[in-house]
């Protein structure tokens, strides 16, 4: 009777040093990024959620053309969160862009979701904003990047994304954004910095498939962005459209590709993945 306890509690033992973590629910370790120089960004380390102790640096390093390497060690005496790379230094490709920030833990693993394939950029943009916490996933630990993704769901990804002071003092001006729904902070703040108007009618459509030419106009009145000049036709000025413009602005600053599979001469309310979206905030 002992032998068959002993054989059972080994089997459950060894079973549960096989089930994996799912990252989503575990209160991680994220990042932000500021940048002080023409070169040099500022990346803090923090806790996604509640504070839970010390976080120290230990190892910093190019990866790839576009990629740095920050690893740390959590629950250290020493409190070294925040520190400063250098692009050029580090002989990242293009030196005017932000870089990715990979974090990796002292075992040399990473947080990721389960899910993430296809096209290796899609890839790292996804990465990238999920360890900046802008992104958290399903329950399941997936995040789903060919789903399509609400004017919602988008709104709150590019808020986070962006870095807005949250108001919460305002009152919904649309009529379809209810004073007590949970996004309505959000969207009535992205509404004061001038980034969404809402539609015709008066209502923000926040069920609604964003589509390429809202999220276009956000990223273009966010940044600023204006159209640069080119020496050919945009493959989408063929016809009348309102966010033709911001298009415009996004194709000629780098931000939307030619080749993008997304981008075509009737795209500008084509529905956007939640693939898609992340890939065009990484480019911002």
């Amino acid at each position: 009777m002992k032998r068959k306890l002993l054989i059972t509690f080994m089997l459950m033992f060894s079973l549960l040093l096989f089930v994996p973590v799912k990252s989503y629910a575990v209160n991680r370790i994220v990042y932000r990024l500021t940048r002080i120089s023409m070169y040099e960004y500022n990346v803090e380390l923090r806790w996604s959620d509640t504070e839970s102790g010390n976080i120290q640096v230990t190892k910093i390093y190019k990866k790839d053309d576009d990629t740095v390497v920050v690893s740390y060690t959590p629950y250290t005496a020493k409190n070294v969160r925040n520190v400063t790379i250098d692009v050029k230094e580090l002989g990242l490709k293009d030196i005017t862009k932000k870089p990715n920030i990979l974090l990796v833990n002292k075992d040399g693993n990473f947080n990721t979701l389960s899910d993430i394939s296809g096209d290796i950029e899609m890839q790292r943009a996804i990465l990238n904003l999920y360890q900046q916490g802008i992104i958290n996933g399903y329950e399941d630990g997936t995040f789903k990047q060919n789903n399509n993704i609400s004017k919602e769901e988008f709104s709150s990804m590019f808020f986070g994304y962006m870095g807005y002071t949250l108001d919460t003092t305002l009152k919904s001006k649309f009529s379809d954004v209810a004073n007590d729904r949970w996004s309505k902070n959000i969207i009535m703040t992205l509404n004061k910095e001038g980034v969404i108007t809402g539609q015709d009618d008066g209502s923000f459509g926040w069920s609604k498939n964003v589509a390429l030419g809202e999220v276009s106009t956000m990223i273009a009145r966010s940044r600023g962005l204006a159209i640069l000049p080119v020496n050919y036709k945009l493959k989408h000025t063929n016809n009348f459209h309102w966010a033709n413009d911001y298009i415009s602005a996004l194709v000629t600053n780098g931000l939307i590709k030619d080749t993008d599979n997304f981008y075509t001469s009737n795209s500008q309310n084509t529905s956007l993945t939640r693939g898609q979206v992340a890939l065009m905030l990484n480019r911002s």
